[in-house]
């Protein structure tokens, strides 16, 4: 049962490395993204992917970066998740069936589920260095002696600095989208999980961390908790639920 229920696992990391062939091709991407947020069994949420321009006026977003077209499937559930991830997994050639489970993957309101600044604040470059987050994270989950492969853990701690960076992202929805794409590599720093690993195991968690903290507090949690980074996130949110 316990693998049941985090059948997600391998269907987001399907699904990151499917949008990581996307990174040099955001416009089908991009429209793609649209179809599935404005057809009528997702209920039409456009309003929420509605772009501030600099020059005052509003419109469609003109670019995409990966978390946020994976958070189309964490900021709902039900019929409109189900739909979501099937018609992004068929755009992706993602020949994997739909998740049933979900246990342990931390859900993203909607209003906060776009993963950059609107244009009129945006950086230049701001939705890039998402995309090279992502690069750099499968690159160093993936290699074959990731915990000892120095090159690739730095390129990823220089990315996670970069994207940190991108306002107003913050630590917390930047370790979930990390958890997203690699659940059983990178862990999720969301509230209910950092008091859990606090009381539980007194693992604390500052504020403001860089890429170098969050692999050590990552470090920490192998040594101490003796548990998957899936399974300590679903303890989580089980103890939010129940107080």
């Amino acid at each position: 049962m316990e693998q049941e229920q985090f059948e997600w696992i391998p269907f987001f990391e399907a699904i990151a490395d499917g949008l990581l062939r996307y990174k040099g091709d955001r416009p089908a991407l991009l429209q793609e993204f649209y179809e599935i947020a404005n057809s009528e069994d997702y209920r039409k949420t456009e309003a929420v992917y509605t772009d501030k321009y600099k020059d005052g006026s509003t419109g469609r977003l003109k670019d995409i970066d990966p978390f946020t077209v994976i958070a189309l499937l964490m900021r709902t559930g039900g019929k409109k998740r189900n739909f979501a991830a099937m018609r992004l997994a068929r755009f992706l050639q993602v020949d994997m069936a739909n998740p049933r489970f979900y246990a342990g993957a931390p859900m993203i309101r909607p209003e906060e589920s776009l993963f950059f600044a609107y244009e009129e604040e945006r950086k230049d470059g701001d939705i890039d260095l998402h995309w090279d987050l992502l690069e750099k994270a499968i690159n160093f989950a993936d290699s074959e002696n990731n915990e000892n492969d120095e090159e690739n853990k730095n390129a990823f701690v220089a990315a996670f600095d970069q994207s940190l960076a991108v306002k107003p992202i913050g630590q917390k929805y930047l370790t979930m989208g990390l958890f997203w794409v690699r659940a059983d590599f990178f862990p999720v720093l969301s509230t209910p999980v950092c008091n859990y690993i606090k009381r539980k195991w007194n693992v604390s968690v500052d504020r403001e961390i860089n890429g170098e903290e969050y692999l050590k507090i990552r470090d920490n949690l192998m040594l101490e908790t003796y548990r998957s980074f899936p399974a300590i996130s679903h303890a989580a949110y089980l103890k939010k639920a129940i107080r």
